[in-house]
Formats: C-alpha cells, sequence, structure tokens
C-alpha cells in the first residue's frame, strides 16, 4: 500500500462472506481489507494485525483484529495512515 491518508469503510467482503473494514481509494488496488493473519502467506496487499513478538510472523492476530473491528464498528470517518520507514 503505498504511504498516505486513507478512509476506511466496513463493507461487506464476498470473499470472507462478513462485514470487515475495508481501506478506500488505494491507487492500483481494489478490495485492501484489514484482516487476521499470522504470516506474508495470509495477505495479497492487505493489513494484517497483531503483535510482532516472533521475527517473520504476527501473533495474536484475530484477537487484535476483534477487538480493533469491535471498535471500529459503527464508527463515521474512520482514517488510517499508511507511513514509510
Amino acid at each position: 500500500i503505498p504511504t498516505g491518508h486513507y478512509e476506511v469503510e466496513i463493507t461487506y467482503s464476498p470473499k470472507y462472506k462478513r462485514m470487515m473494514p475495508e481501506i478506500k481509494d488505494v491507487k492500483g488496488f481494489s478490495g485492501i481489507r484489514i484482516h487476521s493473519g499470522n504470516t506474508a502467506k495470509d495477505t495479497l496487499g492487505c493489513l494484517i494485525v497483531g503483535k510482532n513478538t516472533v521475527v517473520g510472523m504476527v501473533t495474536d492476530s484475530r484477537k487484535t483484529y476483534y477487538k480493533l473491528f469491535e471498535i471500529l464498528k459503527g464508527q463515521k470517518n474512520i482514517t488510517i495512515d499508511i507511513i514509510g520507514k
């Protein structure tokens, strides 16, 4: 995902068959979601959330995702900043 400021909407994901956070208007991409996962194999450009306690892995991802989703659902004007190193 290119660096920038993006709107996030809770929308229906046909792939996961449920409501999920979607990062909108990412140039050259569509359907970019925030979801759980443990390694790079679990994402095709989407953001996976969790803890950085093991090199090369994301831990506590599902628990972190559900906490985040509870905070986001029902909110309006959600945004995310993607920053580089």
